[in-house]
């Protein structure tokens, strides 16, 4: 066999493995440039230390979401950097987001268009430049799509009513995370009204 076949036989088994592993290199390519924090991202670094630190440090704005804050806060508390530990959730929330898409197209149509998704979604770049500036875009952005797969019935054979249930935890957390994010509501709300 020789290593060509051996590269398409990994591909036809692992695709889902290979975008995740070339979307994390071309993420800490990316993130390995100077990349200054944006100012949401200082607010989100202070509103969870103003939580955490009982209003002693950091500020408050009271038009934010508040679960981005809420993460942070928690790991500065603990004793972590909430600018390193930050970059690394917005990471993992980042390649969790590409693995979801993966899923919920394979549950819709096949592999190969589950692939072609993940890679086009995984390379798209203002997902890449959200990536490390500890802006809440990537968490809302999984846990909206985790509530989406929740509502796939390809996806599991989970009573209906219990699906419903943590989908719309997913959803909500991911509202609470972003507020545009509400606009999943709409979708679901449609979709219920579609099997009643």
């Amino acid at each position: 066999m020789t290593l060509t076949e051996k590269a398409r036989l990994f591909w036809d088994k692992n695709p889902l493995l290979i975008i995740l592993g070339f979307s994390l290199f071309v993420r800490i390519l990316y993130l390995s440039f100077e990349n200054p924090l944006w100012w949401d991202s200082h607010v989100y670094i202070s509103m969870g230390k103003y939580m955490f630190s009982h209003r002693e440090m950091g500020f408050w704005e009271s038009f934010r979401p508040f679960l981005h804050p809420v993460i942070l806060g928690f790991f500065w508390r603990i004793g972590f950097d909430p600018a390193i530990i930050g970059t690394v959730l917005d990471i993992v929330f980042s390649l969790t987001a590409i693995g979801l898409v993966y899923i919920i197209t394979r549950k819709i149509f096949n592999r190969s268009i589950a692939a072609l998704a993940a890679l086009i979604f995984s390379l798209t770049p203002f997902f890449i430049i959200f990536t490390g500036i500890l802006l809440a875009d990537p968490l809302a952005l999984t846990l909206g799509l985790l509530g989406i797969l929740f509502l796939l019935p390809q996806a599991h054979q989970a009573p209906l009513p219990l699906r419903y249930f943590f989908s719309g935890l997913c959803l909500a957390l991911s509202f609470l995370t972003r507020f545009p994010q509400g606009i999943w509501f709409f979708f679901c709300l449609r979709d219920f009204g579609m099997r009643n």
